[in-house]
């Protein structure tokens, strides 16, 4: 049985969103939350949905992915292959639509966190 259209396009997305704040957060050498992020990308593109509830715990609280700021984890200010207003507003983006999609996709498949 194939997965519903909008669950599968939800998931996609997601799935795209995470890759693309990974290799974000790599380029500036932010590793932890970029582990978490593959982690939990690899999670859900294989249908685990356990995945979606370990991704929606790194939002919100003290020190979480919410927290991130690229600018703070330059090594070197000087370094000018980086754009790091342009980065950080891109990862804001990334990170708003990784909180609304796997928030819409938790909904639509069901489980803890679910809409009731």
């Amino acid at each position: 049985m194939s997965e519903p259209t909008e669950t599968s396009r939800l998931r996609a997305g997601l799935v795209a969103a995470l890759e693309e704040a990974t290799t974000l957060l790599r380029a500036y050498g932010v590793e932890g939350w970029a582990a978490w992020l593959e982690d939990d990308r690899r999670r859900i593109a294989e249908g685990d949905h356990d995945g979606l509830d370990h991704l929606l715990s790194a939002f919100g609280g003290m020190g979480s992915l919410n927290d991130v700021e690229l600018h703070w984890w330059r090594d070197d200010p000087s370094d000018g292959d980086l754009d790091d207003d342009a980065h950080d507003n891109r990862l804001n983006e990334l990170r708003t639509r990784i909180y609304t999609d796997a928030v819409a996709l938790r909904s639509l498949i069901g489980g803890p966190g679910a809409a009731q």
